[in-house]
Order: C-alpha cells, then structure tokens, then sequence
C-alpha cells in the first residue's frame, strides 16, 4: 500500500495526492514498525520522507534500507533519487548505476534513467537530459515524469519545434500536469533547482 500511494503521488496519477501521500506515510511507518530489518519498508519510507520534503530523514531511512540489503536496487535507486532532490547530481548517477548492475532487467528501468535526466538537467546538461529521458519513455510503462524533463530539456535547448509536440503528448496522457501539480512533486532542497524546472515548463507553454 506505501510503495502505491507513493508512486501514484510522484508519476501524478492521483487527484488526491496530499491524502494519498499521508496514507501511504502511515502505511509506511507501520510496515517498519512491524518488521524492522524489512529493507523495502525502510526504503519506501525513505522516498516518502522524501516527498514530505523531510530530506534528513529520507537519507536516514533509506541508508538504513541499504545497511540492512546493500543489493537492494530499489533502495539504491531511490537514495540516488534522494540525492537528485538534495542538488548532488554525481552521487545520484552513481546510484543509479549500481541499482542498474543489480538489476539489469528491472521492470522500472525507466526510474533509473529518469533520475539520470534529473541529475543532468540540474548540472544544466540539457542534451545529457533529453538523452535519458527519451531513453526512459522508450521503457514499457513509464509514467509522466521522464516525459517532463524532455519537456524541460528542450525548452532550455530552444528547439521550439519540438516542444510544442512533447507538450501535446504530456497533456493527452496526463491532463493534470499543471506547472502547479508537478512543482507540488518535485522536493527539490534548492531553490534554484525548482526555478530551473518552472522556467523551463512555463517557456514550453505549461498551463
């Protein structure tokens, strides 16, 4: 239950993300109530930590998840994503290569790259962005957010032409993806970081 509170809270597929994402917070911290040494419930706390932007907290939980399994590709995955959040791009890439040597055929292949292209998008890596994330939209199920950061990544390239279909498609997939609604999403630790992202969607012509 946390682990799909959080995931529909992150990828936008909810209408009620605030309730949700306590939801799965309470969900969350039972599970490791009840099993301490469970590394998926330390890491699935972690990420939602993460969300409440309880960064501190998000990197205790999740260091935690990885003392217990250190071949936990989920905890790896989502600790780069903690540090993609935090502004530490180098360390977010190199734990997204570890959980992709765990796990080369993981079903959600398209989250390891996706957080590649955040961590290349906030080093101002715009080409290295796009380039993850058409590879991560390319992955069976992937939800809105590598298709954001192409979106990004070519409003700040400047190649006009293809933003305007980039943002068609984001819309007629996911109709809610208001610059508002993916800003709630995003628990960037630097100001600058978030400013990046809603430049870069309001130029693209966002609502």
């Amino acid at each position: 239950l946390a682990e799909a509170k959080f995931v529909s809270f992150f990828t936008g597929l909810t209408n009620a993300p605030l309730a949700d994402l306590q939801e799965g917070f309470g969900a969350a911290r039972k599970a490791v109530s009840l099993d301490g040494k469970d590394p998926l419930a330390h890491a699935i706390l972690g990420v939602i930590y993460l969300m409440r932007r309880e960064h501190a907290f998000a990197t205790e939980a999740l260091q935690q998840a990885i003392a217990i399994n250190p071949s936990s590709a989920n905890a790896h995955h989502w600790y780069g994503l903690v540090h993609a959040f935090d502004g530490r791009p180098d360390e977010a890439i190199s734990e997204q290569n570890l959980a992709t040597r765990l796990s080369p055929y993981d079903p959600r292949l398209w989250a390891f790259m996706t957080v590649r292209a955040y961590a290349a998008l906030n080093a101002k890596q715009f080409e290295n962005a796009l380039k993850w994330a058409l590879q991560a939209i390319r992955q069976p199920n992937a939800p809105r957010n590598p298709q954001i950061v192409q979106i990004i990544a070519l409003s700040h390239l400047g190649r006009a032409d293809e933003i305007r279909p980039a943002t068609n498609t984001l819309l007629e997939n996911f109709p809610n993806s208001t610059t508002s609604n993916i800003q709630a999403s995003i628990p960037f630790k630097r100001p600058e970081d978030v400013d990046l992202w809603m430049e870069g969607l309001r130029s693209a012509g966002l609502p």
